[in-house]
């Protein structure tokens, strides 16, 4: 297994063990073709957290590192709620479903999604950063 010094975009220097068939140099040229894996993040969750502050979402509480990742999580989790919640009314007009009761179903969904995007504890979408759309709502709904 041999050792590689890439020197990232970012300014930031890593090692990486490379295996297999492609050579040192492909790979030295693909790593330093992109910012370290600490800086893309640092940029996802800058970028998350801009989002979210223009999707009108409260700021979130906690330390700065929890502050950092939780935005991402949050984000990400959200987006995941309304494509369920978009998908759940696809599926309810294929089947044929009362329009009024697609209404009533997705306003109790969307109510829920209203209650989620509210929290404001960082530590709280960490400790859900596993959720999926479904559990997310079902604790909405069920916490009232």
């Amino acid at each position: 297994m041999a050792k590689i010094q890439a020197i990232h975009t970012c300014g930031h220097t890593e090692e990486y063990k490379i295996a297999g068939r492609k050579n040192e140099a492909y790979w030295q040229s693909r790593y330093e073709a992109e910012a370290c894996w600490e800086c893309r993040k640092a940029e996802e969750n800058i970028k998350a957290q801009l989002a979210n502050q223009s999707n009108g979402l409260p700021a979130l509480s906690g330390s700065e590192k929890q502050i950092a990742w939780a935005e991402t999580l949050r984000m990400k989790s959200l987006k995941s709620i309304e494509q369920f919640i978009d998908d759940a009314r696809k599926l309810g007009e294929r089947q044929g479903v009362d329009q009024a009761q697609i209404d009533e179903g997705i306003g109790k969904l969307q109510a829920a999604a209203d209650k989620i995007k509210g929290v404001a504890l960082a530590s709280w979408w960490i400790d859900r950063r596993d959720h999926t759309a479904q559990e997310f709502l079902r604790e909405a709904l069920t916490r009232g």
